[in-house]
């Protein structure tokens, strides 16, 4: 599987990290820039899906929720 992404400046060296324990490779030199230019590939099509859903696993903001008291409650009560 052959993809070419922009990845922000910011997180390259962690997509970079997660790439190389994932056992793809580049077509050509990464470009640097405001985002980065990459072209890569993988040989096999679920370590390139492993990959992808472990760099936005880590690239998502955690969003907290708060729970009401009546919320908890119904909760924790067997209805």
């Amino acid at each position: 599987m052959v993809t070419t992404q922009f990845i922000p400046k910011e997180r390259f060296n962690l997509w970079y990290d997660l790439f190389k324990a994932s056992g793809g490779r580049f077509l050509s030199n990464p470009v640097m820039g405001e985002r980065v230019y990459v072209h890569y590939e993988f040989d096999d099509m679920v370590k390139a899906n492993a990959f992808e859903s472990n760099y936005y696993r880590l690239i998502t903001p955690i969003v907290e929720t708060r729970q009401t008291f009546w919320q908890r409650v119904r909760r924790t009560l067997p209805f």
